[in-house]
């Protein structure tokens, strides 16, 4: 076994939110574990309410004991994943200095660094797929050898993102360069896959003075009948104040320890979440969780010279659909509605709650509703062809 250096210390370097400029500094033993998430038990503790995209058992790094001076990270099956230099991880990925760890895609981030850095290692950057050298030979009769023979000219992924930058940057003659430079790629791509010649792309001539962007309405007249693919996150709120709405937890001693449980009331036999809009109309000891959702996707059809995207319910509004509870907080209690806060029972399981949907809740700080005032509202999202 490899066993690191005494003196070598993890060091972590939060870039934005509450702590953004601090770090914190482990010493970096052979078992060491570092546990990510909101709430004071994690190592790296995220606040519970500002940073409501944040698991509370998110992720954890580790020391990969097969290597030596090698760290590992594993997502915690948390609702908005865990990413890597902008890669999200599936299971676990390996770390090196400098990587750079977002909780969520635009969530909380911070850098991983060590100290010392390791000297046997050599970060090798991804480069561009440049076209391979032109191969075709003649045959005896002086004929070139057939297209299947021909190197497959591509547009490297960095080229391609390199391109979209600099097209960001100049302004309002972006958007236009941008169209171009995804129809040239997708074009090159069908034609890869295909192993087959293709029509050159299409390129839209648009009847504008020079240096105008395009209007929403315009970038939507011609992506009219194209398929767009769409990203949603939410959080549950209370449409008449606008106030984000959490989901009540209450200690409880479980087999490993103090845990906090969620709460819950039975109504109709349907069983649903003790919901609140804040820490006042809570019990004492209790913690707050925010009900939100992880990000999902699906395709659609734009539709109109307005820019309407036509899609299933479930894709632009999933607060209609099944919640998807962490699993950290069962087994749950069932409060009484009629007593103030009294347990009917301690023993409430996931698969009791798993039809429950956000947008069908009935009750708001333990009162009845008389209309339909909780529903979702998006965090983040975005539509493309």
């Amino acid at each position: 076994m490899n066993t690191p250096t005494p003196s070598t210390q993890i060091i972590i370097r939060y870039l934005n939110g509450s702590k953004k400029g601090q770090s914190k500094t482990f010493q970096a033993n052979y078992d060491i574990q570092i546990k990510i998430g909101r709430g004071d038990s994690n190592d790296l503790a995220f606040d519970p309410v500002t940073d409501d995209m944040v698991s509370r058992e998110h992720c954890i790094i580790k020391k990969d004991k097969e290597l030596p001076d090698s760290y590992e990270i594993f997502d915690n099956q948390s609702r908005n994943g865990t990413f890597v230099n902008g890669k999200r991880i599936t299971d676990k990925s390996q770390l090196s200095a400098g990587d750079v760890i977002s909780l969520a895609k635009d969530g909380p981030a911070f850098e991983f660094d060590l100290n010392p850095r390791p000297v046997t290692k050599t970060r090798v950057l991804q480069t561009a797929n440049l076209p391979a050298p032109d191969t075709r030979m003649q045959n005896v009769s002086g004929m070139l050898t057939s297209q299947k023979e021909m190197p497959k000219e591509t547009i490297g992924k960095q080229t391609m993102l390199h391109m979209l930058n600099e097209s960001e940057k100049k302004g309002k003659k972006g958007l236009v360069i941008t169209v171009i430079a995804i129809a040239i790629l997708l074009g090159t791509g069908a034609w890869i896959f295909y192993s087959r010649p293709t029509p050159p792309p299409q390129v839209i001539e648009v009847n504008k003075p020079a240096g105008n962007a395009l209007t929403p309405a315009e970038i939507a007249k011609y992506n009219l009948n194209k398929v767009v693919f769409i990203t949603t996150s939410w959080k549950l709120i209370n449409t008449t104040t606008g106030e984000q709405l959490y989901h009540v937890l209450m200690p409880k001693n479980g087999p490993g320890g103090v845990y906090y449980a969620g709460v819950f009331f039975k109504i109709d036999k349907i069983i649903e979440p003790y919901i609140v809009n804040n820490k006042s109309n809570a019990p004492k000891q209790a913690r707050l969780e925010p009900i939100v959702g992880e990000i999902s996707s699906g395709t659609g059809f734009v539709v109109d010279e307005r820019g309407f995207i036509i899609t299933n319910r479930h894709v632009a509004a999933p607060w209609f659909n099944n919640y998807r509870f962490s699993k950290s907080i069962f087994p749950g209690i069932l409060y009484a509605l009629d007593d103030d806060d009294k347990i009917r029972s301690d023993k409430v399981f996931e698969d009791e709650v798993t039809n429950w949907k956000p947008a069908e809740a009935m009750r708001l700080n333990k009162a009845t509703l008389g209309e339909k005032i909780i529903s979702g509202e998006p965090t983040s999202g975005g539509a493309h062809s």
